[in-house]
Protein backbone atom coordinates (compact mmCIF):
# COMPACT_ATOMS: atom_id res chain seq x y z
CA UNK A 1 0.00 0.00 0.00
CA UNK A 2 1.01 3.49 -0.50
CA UNK A 3 2.23 5.59 2.54
CA UNK A 4 0.56 9.05 1.15
CA UNK A 5 -3.06 9.02 2.62
CA UNK A 6 -6.31 10.02 0.01
CA UNK A 7 -7.01 12.84 1.59
CA UNK A 8 -3.64 14.44 3.01
CA UNK A 9 -1.62 17.01 1.11
CA UNK A 10 -2.35 15.74 -2.39
CA UNK A 11 0.81 13.79 -2.79
CA UNK A 12 -1.21 9.87 -3.17
CA UNK A 13 -2.68 12.13 -6.17
CA UNK A 14 0.35 14.17 -7.22
CA UNK A 15 2.33 10.35 -7.17
CA UNK A 16 -0.74 9.27 -9.70
CA UNK A 17 -0.60 11.87 -12.33
CA UNK A 18 3.09 12.42 -12.02
CA UNK A 19 3.36 8.92 -13.74
CA UNK A 20 0.56 8.57 -15.63
CA UNK A 21 -1.04 10.59 -18.66
CA UNK A 22 -5.39 11.26 -19.60
CA UNK A 23 -5.46 9.02 -22.82
CA UNK A 24 -6.79 11.68 -25.33
CA UNK A 25 -8.81 9.43 -27.83
CA UNK A 26 -10.94 8.56 -24.62
CA UNK A 27 -11.21 12.03 -23.03
CA UNK A 28 -12.05 13.85 -25.88
CA UNK A 29 -15.46 11.79 -25.92
CA UNK A 30 -15.86 12.97 -22.65
CA UNK A 31 -15.06 16.64 -23.26
CA UNK A 32 -17.76 16.42 -26.30
CA UNK A 33 -20.76 15.20 -24.31
CA UNK A 34 -20.00 17.74 -21.39
CA UNK A 35 -19.94 20.79 -23.48
CA UNK A 36 -22.64 19.41 -25.55
CA UNK A 37 -25.12 18.99 -22.89
CA UNK A 38 -25.90 22.54 -22.44
CA UNK A 39 -25.72 23.26 -26.29
CA UNK A 40 -28.37 20.28 -27.40
CA UNK A 41 -30.39 20.58 -23.81
CA UNK A 42 -30.77 24.46 -23.62
CA UNK A 43 -30.87 25.58 -27.23
CA UNK A 44 -31.40 22.51 -29.98
CA UNK A 45 -33.94 21.00 -28.12
CA UNK A 46 -36.13 23.62 -27.25
CA UNK A 47 -36.09 24.47 -30.92
CA UNK A 48 -36.88 20.88 -32.45
CA UNK A 49 -39.73 20.16 -29.80
CA UNK A 50 -41.27 23.77 -30.27
CA UNK A 51 -41.71 22.63 -33.64
CA UNK A 52 -42.29 18.87 -33.97
CA UNK A 53 -42.34 16.92 -30.19
CA UNK A 54 -43.49 13.89 -31.92
CA UNK A 55 -40.42 13.02 -34.22
CA UNK A 56 -37.93 10.36 -33.38
CA UNK A 57 -35.27 13.57 -33.48
CA UNK A 58 -37.19 14.74 -30.38
CA UNK A 59 -37.23 11.02 -28.55
CA UNK A 60 -33.48 11.70 -29.29
CA UNK A 61 -33.13 14.98 -27.64
CA UNK A 62 -35.73 14.43 -24.86
CA UNK A 63 -33.47 11.50 -23.79
CA UNK A 64 -29.75 13.04 -24.66
CA UNK A 65 -28.89 14.60 -21.20
CA UNK A 66 -29.24 10.62 -19.93
CA UNK A 67 -26.80 9.52 -22.44
CA UNK A 68 -24.61 12.43 -21.51
CA UNK A 69 -25.24 11.43 -17.74
CA UNK A 70 -24.60 7.85 -18.30
CA UNK A 71 -21.24 8.79 -20.01
CA UNK A 72 -19.90 11.25 -17.62
CA UNK A 73 -21.15 8.67 -14.76
CA UNK A 74 -19.28 6.21 -16.42
CA UNK A 75 -15.68 8.28 -16.66
CA UNK A 76 -16.43 9.57 -12.98
CA UNK A 77 -16.84 6.12 -11.55
CA UNK A 78 -13.69 4.89 -13.17
CA UNK A 79 -11.30 7.66 -12.44
CA UNK A 80 -12.66 6.93 -8.65
CA UNK A 81 -11.75 3.41 -9.26
CA UNK A 82 -8.44 3.91 -10.78
CA UNK A 83 -7.40 6.10 -8.55
CA UNK A 84 -8.17 3.43 -5.34
CA UNK A 85 -6.56 0.60 -7.31
CA UNK A 86 -2.96 2.82 -7.87
CA UNK A 87 -3.79 3.55 -3.97
CA UNK A 88 -3.83 -0.18 -3.16
CA UNK A 89 -2.38 -1.76 -6.05
CA UNK A 90 -1.27 -4.80 -4.21
CA UNK A 91 -5.09 -5.87 -3.23
CA UNK A 92 -6.47 -4.99 -6.50
CA UNK A 93 -5.72 -6.86 -10.19
CA UNK A 94 -4.21 -4.79 -12.35
CA UNK A 95 -6.82 -6.54 -15.12
CA UNK A 96 -8.56 -3.26 -16.34
CA UNK A 97 -11.62 -5.53 -17.52
CA UNK A 98 -13.14 -5.81 -14.47
CA UNK A 99 -12.30 -2.09 -13.36
CA UNK A 100 -14.47 -1.06 -16.26
CA UNK A 101 -17.16 -4.20 -15.48
CA UNK A 102 -18.01 -2.92 -12.10
CA UNK A 103 -17.66 0.70 -13.21
CA UNK A 104 -20.51 0.13 -15.42
CA UNK A 105 -22.37 -1.68 -12.65
CA UNK A 106 -22.18 0.89 -10.41
CA UNK A 107 -23.31 3.82 -13.08
CA UNK A 108 -26.28 1.65 -14.13
CA UNK A 109 -27.28 1.04 -10.77
CA UNK A 110 -27.30 4.93 -9.65
CA UNK A 111 -29.13 6.06 -13.06
CA UNK A 112 -31.77 3.52 -13.18
CA UNK A 113 -32.10 3.78 -9.90
CA UNK A 114 -32.62 7.31 -10.23
CA UNK A 115 -35.23 6.70 -13.06
CA UNK A 116 -37.23 4.75 -11.17
CA UNK A 117 -37.39 7.44 -8.34
CA UNK A 118 -35.62 5.14 -5.45
CA UNK A 119 -33.65 7.97 -4.87
CA UNK A 120 -33.18 11.77 -6.60
CA UNK A 121 -30.11 12.82 -6.00
CA UNK A 122 -30.09 14.02 -9.56
CA UNK A 123 -32.46 16.26 -9.67
CA UNK A 124 -36.24 16.07 -10.53
CA UNK A 125 -36.77 13.04 -12.80
CA UNK A 126 -39.72 11.96 -14.46
CA UNK A 127 -40.58 8.34 -15.63
CA UNK A 128 -39.92 7.72 -19.38
CA UNK A 129 -38.16 4.07 -20.49
CA UNK A 130 -36.47 5.80 -23.14
CA UNK A 131 -34.39 8.10 -20.52
CA UNK A 132 -33.36 4.30 -18.86
CA UNK A 133 -32.04 3.04 -22.16
CA UNK A 134 -30.31 6.33 -23.24
CA UNK A 135 -28.36 5.97 -20.15
CA UNK A 136 -27.64 2.50 -20.44
CA UNK A 137 -26.53 3.40 -23.94
CA UNK A 138 -23.91 6.18 -22.52
CA UNK A 139 -22.22 3.67 -20.27
CA UNK A 140 -22.13 1.19 -23.05
CA UNK A 141 -20.62 3.34 -25.30
CA UNK A 142 -18.43 5.08 -22.07
CA UNK A 143 -17.48 1.26 -21.32
CA UNK A 144 -16.42 0.61 -25.06
CA UNK A 145 -14.09 3.51 -25.44
CA UNK A 146 -12.51 3.17 -22.10
CA UNK A 147 -12.26 -0.49 -22.78
CA UNK A 148 -10.22 0.32 -26.81
CA UNK A 149 -8.52 3.53 -25.65
CA UNK A 150 -8.33 3.27 -22.14
CA UNK A 151 -8.14 6.30 -19.25
CA UNK A 152 -4.45 7.16 -18.33
CA UNK A 153 -1.14 5.94 -20.17
CA UNK A 154 2.36 5.81 -18.18
CA UNK A 155 4.15 8.99 -19.28
CA UNK A 156 7.14 7.43 -20.34
CA UNK A 157 5.06 4.34 -22.77
CA UNK A 158 5.01 5.28 -26.64
CA UNK A 159 1.92 4.25 -28.89
CA UNK A 160 2.86 1.80 -31.19
CA UNK A 161 0.17 2.32 -34.26
CA UNK A 162 0.96 -1.14 -36.04
CA UNK A 163 0.37 -3.38 -33.12
CA UNK A 164 -1.64 -1.25 -31.27
CA UNK A 165 0.25 -1.56 -27.94
CA UNK A 166 2.31 0.83 -25.67
CA UNK A 167 5.85 0.27 -25.40
CA UNK A 168 7.91 1.35 -22.87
Amino acid sequence: MREESLTGNGTFIRSFFESNQFQKKSWIWYWIALISFPFIKGIIRPLVLEWDSESVMALILLSYPNFVEGVIGFFSVSVVLVLIRFKFEKTFPKEQLWLYLITSLISGVYVITQELKIHNLGGHNIYDPNDIIASVLGITTAFFLVLKFGLFRKKHQVWESQSNTYSS
